[in-house]
């Protein structure tokens, strides 16, 4: 069984390693952004 993030004393990035292209421009669109990068995604 492979060690997270958590086992090393880092945060747990369920997302880490995944690239999201953004193309919102209204309240919803960078403010789902902000949480997809908090989550460890590269945006």
């Amino acid at each position: 069984m492979p060690a997270n993030d958590t086992q090393q004393g880092g945060p747990m990035l369920p997302l880490r390693g995944l690239r999201i292209v953004e193309l919102g421009h209204y309240i919803a669109g960078p403010f789902a952004t902000r949480l997809l990068a908090d989550l460890g995604a590269e945006v």
